[in-house]
């Protein structure tokens, strides 16, 4: 699982990007090679280069498709999708919402039986907060942020319910990894 923290991008040293990052390579390394991987939000590109499409609203760069997971059809489905502290962003460039996100990822982007990893810091949308608080995933970690010098350490839901964003560390101080199996069948 290589990938570099010294591109001066959102230094991971500092934030939560820190637990996230191996949760992201982990599953990206774990794609086969005939399975297909659909990276919402531009964030692996930032530290190791990678052959996969990636989805982002807010950032026009090269290789990257300029578009909203909400309204977003592929032609083909994905098998993988990876998502890292990018859902709670969905209301800034949107009137739609995380459900019908979801819901459209379900339908439109995943393929059935397809997995999606995703993480979120609590306490940054209350949108996305209830949207956790209120759904079951297939697996589910609470990683919580013990100290200044960014340490973290398993927590639980009754953990995230009660998190703030930026307090009492800078940026998020307990995070949401989620996995989801697509049991919806093709119609």
């Amino acid at each position: 699982m290589n990938y570099t923290t010294e591109t001066g991008y959102n230094n991971p040293q500092t934030n939560e990007r820190r637990i996230e990052l191996p949760y992201l390579f982990q599953f990206i390394d774990e794609t086969k090679e005939n399975e297909t991987l659909l990276e919402v939000g531009n964030v692996s590109p930032n530290y190791r280069d990678g052959k996969h499409t990636v989805l982002d609203y807010s950032q026009g760069k090269p290789n990257v498709i300029r578009e909203s997971i909400v309204t977003y059809r592929p032609n083909v489905k994905f098998d993988r999708i990876v998502s890292i502290s990018t859902f709670e962003h969905i209301a800034e460039f949107s009137k739609e919402s995380i459900v019908d996100a979801f819901n459209n990822i379900m339908m439109n982007v995943l393929k059935p039986n397809g997995l999606m990893l995703f993480s979120i810091p609590a306490g940054y949308c209350g949108e996305m907060d209830n949207f956790i608080i209120n759904n079951n995933f297939d697996k589910e970690i609470y990683l919580k942020r013990v100290d200044d010098k960014n340490n973290w350490e398993f927590s639980d839901r009754k953990g995230f319910e009660i998190a703030q964003y930026n307090k009492p560390f800078n940026n998020g101080n307990l995070i949401f990894v989620g996995l989801v199996k697509n049991c919806d069948e093709e119609v």
